[in-house]
C-alpha cells in the first residue's frame, strides 16, 4: 500500500497561529528544526513517532500563504544565460 504525503494547514481568524500538519519527512524535519531554533514561535503538537507518522505543529498564521507562481516571459537569450547561471550554481554547491 502506498503512503499518500500531504501537508495540511488551518487557522481561524481570531487566532495568531495556525496549525501545520504533515507525514512528509522533508517538512517534519523543517518544521522540527524550527522548533529548535524558534521555540517562540513553533510548538510541536503531536510528534510523528506517536502518530501515525503524522506532525501537528502550531506556528504563525504569517507563515502561511496562498499564491500563484510568477509568470515570466522569457527571450530564448535569458534562457540561455539562466540555464548557463544554474549549471554554474550546482558546479560550485558540489
Amino acid at each position: 500500500m502506498e503512503v499518500i504525503k500531504e501537508i495540511g494547514f488551518d487557522w481561524t481568524a481570531r487566532d495568531t497561529r495556525g496549525y501545520f500538519t504533515t507525514n512528509m519527512k522533508r517538512e517534519v524535519r523543517r518544521m522540527t528544526g524550527f522548533a529548535d531554533t524558534r521555540p517562540d514561535e513553533v510548538t510541536i503538537i503531536k510528534d510523528p513517532k506517536t502518530n501515525g507518522g503524522y506532525l501537528v505543529a502550531l506556528v504563525p498564521k504569517a507563515w502561511f500563504s496562498v499564491k500563484p507562481p510568477r509568470k515570466r516571459t522569457l527571450t530564448d537569450e535569458q534562457r540561455v544565460i539562466i540555464s548557463k547561471r544554474m549549471l554554474e550554481i550546482r558546479k560550485n554547491k558540489n
